[in-house]
């Protein structure tokens, strides 16, 4: 990890929520699947967050050394005569214990639904995303459309204001472009609700 990465020197610390675990698994049924990267490596389900610590990193047999952590088959190019980068596969939020009435019960707030693209800075952790739906929510109901929403923040203090996670499940595939690769992934996980996310 680049020592500048928000995440630099964070591992086996707590960055989240104990309510919100993440992976990156590309046995898992998804667009992104794939069963040897392109070093080699056989893929391995990598447990990035749990319960809201820091567990570890996806990495490529450079990256692995670099870091001293084992290589995880992380490392895809997006054709043959492309190098191979650290990238994703199928990456998810887990499952939590909550359900849909759980996490509309509030009494204000903003429902958003899909996303139409978005950015991170890796190092400072601000983060913004166009929703693909978004609705207002008033005393646990949905209500009415809104127009043209987005969110934005700061990747470290959203998922330490994660309130509750959802029992149910969904993903979606994708590409995920990076240094003039594309590659085919899926992301995906329950409803969950955050509080203090700005939305635009």
């Amino acid at each position: 990890i680049d020592r500048e990465s928000i995440l630099s020197n964070k591992v086996g610390r707590r960055i989240g929520s104990e309510l919100i675990s993440i992976a990156d698994d590309p046995g898992a049924d998804g667009f992104g699947s794939y069963a040897y990267d392109d070093e080699g490596v056989r893929a391995k389900k990598t447990l990035i967050l749990d319960k809201g610590i820091l567990k570890g990193f996806l990495n490529s047999r450079e990256t692995a050394l670099r870091t001293g952590e084992p290589a995880n088959g992380h490392a895809r190019a997006g054709g043959y005569d492309d190098v191979p980068i650290v990238r994703m596969s199928n990456t998810y939020v887990m499952q939590g214990k909550s359900s849909m009435d759980d996490i509309f019960d509030i009494r204000k707030g903003i429902y958003i639904k899909g996303m139409k693209g978005g950015s991170v800075d890796i190092f400072s952790g601000g983060f913004m995303f166009k929703a693909e739906e978004a609705y207002e929510i008033k005393n646990g109901e949905r209500g009415p459309v809104l127009r043209d929403a987005a969110i934005s923040g700061n990747v470290l203090k959203a998922l330490m204001n994660v309130e509750a996670v959802g029992r149910d499940f969904g993903a979606s595939p994708g590409m995920c472009g990076k240094m003039g690769q594309d590659i085919p992934v899926s992301d995906g996980g329950p409803h969950m609700r955050i509080r203090n996310v700005m939305v635009g």
